[in-house]
């Protein structure tokens, strides 16, 4: 896909998770990510998951996953980046 119909294709308050980067961009995600944010097409949030199963559990840190019965410390959380679809329309990509 090429970046100005993934823009295009995106709306204010889409999310936009890691894994749709590299499954759209490969390796140039982080190219991708940066530029999104550099040219504010997208703000910055972090989302928080399982460190055992993976499991999403959204914007809150927690130390206990109902979905693969895990305990762990509130310090083990795995995070990651997911960007927010500003408003901001189209320009022209050089």
């Amino acid at each position: 896909m090429e970046l100005r119909e993934f823009i295009s294709i995106t709306s204010k308050g889409d999310r936009i998770f890691q894994s749709t980067l590299y499954r759209n961009f490969g390796n140039n995600a982080p190219e991708v990510q940066k530029y999104l944010l550099d040219n504010k097409y997208a703000t910055a949030t972090t989302v928080y998951r399982c460190p055992e199963c993976d499991f999403f559990f959204g914007f809150k840190k927690v130390n206990y996953c109902y979905c693969c019965d895990s305990e762990f410390s509130i310090e083990n959380i795995e995070n990651e980046i997911a960007l927010d679809r500003t408003d901001k329309k189209l320009e022209e990509i050089t």
